[in-house]
């Protein structure tokens, strides 16, 4: 050991190089002994805390052995390929254009950085480019969390697991090796709106989604099926389909028309949280009660318009899945412990009538 190895002009913090070097003595020196704490701030010419923070992560991972009388040595059951993270790069889809009273980026993002904050690793977001692909496959021990990764962005996730870099993604179902996942169940989710719906004796749903062809909108329109099917039936009217970014300007243009309609809905299926705001001003313009004469139950719970609606929604398990992702972050390897579906739930308030 010498301190000439260590780079104090670095981005990559001491701690982080000596815990590197520490590493690489143990891998081939079974049995190591440790030098003491103040040996080590010799050797390496640092301050104490930056050696203790160098040699927490052998003691986190509980790797090493204090023998009194004799010092400190690695265990001989030690996993000492055991792989670091000293960057986490979170991945915000490229096309996401909804910043603004975006709750769920924002929620999820908080419990990763929650989570992440306890622990010795740089956290950075941005938004998805072929740029930072080049960048995550040429950067070591770094861990990418991909926000709701659709099409361009999974392609990405699969070159980068390809080349042995570890990828997580939040709220997608990707079955690929390598790829670790944490998402709600679309599909049972929109089935649950469909069930819920019947059992109050409403048929006629009208379901409102994205015209962009998502894994997610495609999930939860399979689910809003089966709802249907369940029950041996097909529904009467077919779905509504907006444009991803306009969809503002599609909902003011025709949900007015199908709403004064022959063939009117008794209840509207929400695919997407964002609808809720735009569709309750359209609904309030035509003097229209809620649940009198049109019932609603969305996806997504959001504090600011559900609650204010009184919207009966779908919600997603965003904390859990923020927490069960920074989790995956610091697992050794991708198991079948990394690919994880969670259940949503119904939480009723007053948007939906009671026909029967």
């Amino acid at each position: 050991m010498r301190a000439d190895v260590i780079d104090k002009e670095s981005v990559k913090p001491l701690y982080l190089q000596i815990r590197e070097e520490l590493l690489e003595k143990a891998r081939s020196n079974p049995g190591f002994r440790f030098p003491s704490e103040r040996k080590l701030c010799s050797l390496y010419n640092v301050s104490r805390p930056t050696i203790q923070k160098a040699l927490s992560y052998f003691i986190e991972n509980d790797m090493i052995a204090r023998r009194p009388g004799k010092g400190t040595f690695l265990k001989s059951n030690a996993d000492i390929d055991l792989k670091t993270v000293e960057t986490v790069k979170v991945v915000i889809r490229h096309d996401w254009k909804m910043w603004k009273g975006d709750s769920y980026t924002g929620r999820i993002i908080e419990g990763l950085i929650g989570g992440l904050g306890q622990h010795d690793c740089q956290v950075g977001i941005q938004i998805y480019s072929d740029k930072l692909e080049h960048q995550l496959l040429e950067l070591p021990e770094t861990v990418s969390v991909w926000i709701s990764p659709e099409d361009e962005e999974i392609q990405a996730m699969k070159n980068l697991t390809d080349s042995d870099k570890r990828v997580i993604a939040i709220n997608r179902h990707i079955d690929y090796p390598g790829i670790g996942f944490i998402c709600n169940d679309h599909a049972a989710g929109a089935e649950m709106a469909v069930e819920y719906l019947f059992e109050r004796g409403l048929r006629k749903i009208l379901y409102v989604g994205s015209g962009h062809d998502n894994s997610m909108d495609r999930d939860r329109y399979n689910g809003f099926l089966n709802g249907y099917s369940k029950h041996d039936l097909v529904p009467e009217l077919g779905p509504l389909r907006l444009d991803p970014v306009d969809y503002v300007e599609d909902l003011n243009k025709l949900l007015p028309e199908l709403l004064n309609s022959e063939t009117r809905p008794d209840a509207i299926f929400l695919a997407n949280g964002n609808y809720q705001l735009p569709v309750m001003k359209v609904i309030n313009e035509m003097d229209l009660k809620i649940p009198d004469d049109l019932s609603i139950i969305s996806y997504d719970n959001l504090q600011d318009v559900s609650e204010l609606y009184g919207l009966t929604v779908v919600q997603q398990p965003l904390r859990e899945m923020s927490r069960k992702a920074f989790e995956m972050v610091y697992e050794n390897e991708v198991s079948a412990a990394s690919k994880v579906i969670l259940e949503p739930q119904i939480i009723e308030r007053s948007s939906v009538k009671d026909k029967k």
